[in-house]
């Protein structure tokens, strides 16, 4: 049993590497879900596509190197794995990824990674990575303004799942170029600023807030799908607790 997991990532990792898209996703239970924890971004099965066809795009000019497959039960099972930009060079990525299996199928895929940056050279890495991705510095500046106007729309910020996906879906911006954009040019995650959008709707709306109205009520209206994660994104850009902002509201 823990062979078969094996052999199927095994088949995953020549299938992504061979750049072979189609085969990629006839392993995937057609559930299948991606979840990218440093973007806290769920990618269902539809969004798939567009998703692996730019990650895949993203790494064609790197070398991906394995250091190894765990299988963990029947159920379960994670690789370990690096980005290089050449091989033998110093990773400029490391990162793992857990699966879920379910009747020979991959269920889902949760990613976790963390970028190791260069502080001496990370302007020439980031005009680099412009070049690779097409982007120029005019192009920097409107695709700031189209995130920020999309983030800033209450059909997308109210929306509990709404995803880096999305937002490449509406703006027509590859993940990638976002992700750059949002990293490089305007200082943050997706998540975090789509929670900062969220935050600052709900603080307007406590200034006027009656007393029979509920702050969870207006956290879940705001597109938060859990108390802990809204109480979290609130103190963190407030610097306060709810109940310490409506104390302040009414000094």
């Amino acid at each position: 049993m823990q062979d078969k997991r094996k052999d199927l990532i095994e088949i995953y990792i020549q299938r992504w590497r061979n750049k072979d898209f189609a085969g990629v996703l006839e392993l995937l239970d057609p559930k299948a879900i991606y979840f990218d924890m440093p973007e806290q971004t769920t990618v269902n099965f539809d969004e798939l596509a567009d998703y692996l066809s730019d990650d895949m795009e993203a790494e064609s000019n790197l070398h991906k190197e394995i250091s190894g497959i765990k299988v963990i039960n029947e159920d379960h099972a994670f690789l370990t794995y690096s980005l290089h930009e050449a091989p033998n060079s110093l990773p400029v990525m490391e990162g793992t990824e857990l699966f879920e299996f379910r009747d020979g199928k991959i269920l889902s895929i949760t990613d976790n990674y963390t970028f190791f940056e260069n502080e001496n050279n990370q302007e020439e890495t980031n005009l680099a990575t412009m070049k690779k991705l097409g982007l120029t510095l005019d192009a920097l500046g409107e695709i700031n303004d189209k995130i920020l106007a999309l983030i800033s729309d209450p059909d997308n910020f109210k929306d509990s799942g709404f995803t880096l996906q999305k937002l490449a879906n509406q703006s027509a911006i590859s993940r990638n170029k976002l992700s750059f954009v949002l990293n490089q040019h305007i200082g943050t995650t997706f998540f975090e600023l789509l929670n900062r959008q969220r935050i600052m709707w709900v603080c307007e709306v406590l200034k006027s807030m009656s007393a029979s109205s509920s702050i969870l009520d207006i956290a879940y209206e705001a597109g938060f799908n859990s108390s802990s994660s809204f109480y979290k994104a609130f103190k963190k850009e407030t610097g306060l607790t709810p109940k310490e902002y409506l104390q302040n509201k009414n000094i």
